[in-house]
């Protein structure tokens, strides 16, 4: 019985964690890796009736689209998470210290240090978000603020 309080209880606690989890990654069809443009080629440039093949071709739009996902998977799919889990930890650190002051100051100090980590995320993604607008940016100087 012993092992089952220490062992499986836990298992199946966390496994409810992964449920939703897994389901979302079942539900998102598209990479992190984006799509290259792809373009016709002659098998043959000097004969202009030769067959053409297809190529994928990398440039500075998809390398742009690539850091974006790679940031929106990491803030999104990551780090919001485990924030809540370690958000819900910390809860129910609080709610069972008994009025033990050393779990009560662990218990704010996680908090603490969540909020400031995703406040930090946040600015960070805020900053990244503003600076790859303003590169990408098809239309006039200050088209990227909203100005047309």
């Amino acid at each position: 019985m012993k092992i089952l309080r220490t062992f499986l209880i836990p298992i199946f606690v966390f496994s409810l964690f992964l449920v939703p989890v897994v389901t979302l990654a079942q539900a998102q069809s598209k990479g992190i890796v984006p799509d290259c443009t792809k373009i016709q080629v002659p098998d043959d440039p000097k004969d202009p009736n030769s067959k053409t093949h297809e190529e994928c071709i990398w440039g500075f739009n998809e390398f742009i689209v690539l850091i974006n996902n790679v940031i929106s998977f990491l803030l999104f799919r990551l780090a919001l998470p485990i924030a809540a889990m370690l958000f819900a930890y910390a809860g129910f650190l609080l709610l069972t210290s008994g009025g033990s002051e050393e779990k009560r100051s662990q218990a704010k100090e996680i908090f603490t240090k969540v909020a400031l980590g995703l406040v930090v995320a946040a600015a960070a993604w805020l900053i990244i978000n503003t600076l790859l607008s303003i590169f990408t940016s098809n239309q006039g100087d200050w088209s990227w603020i909203g100005f047309n």
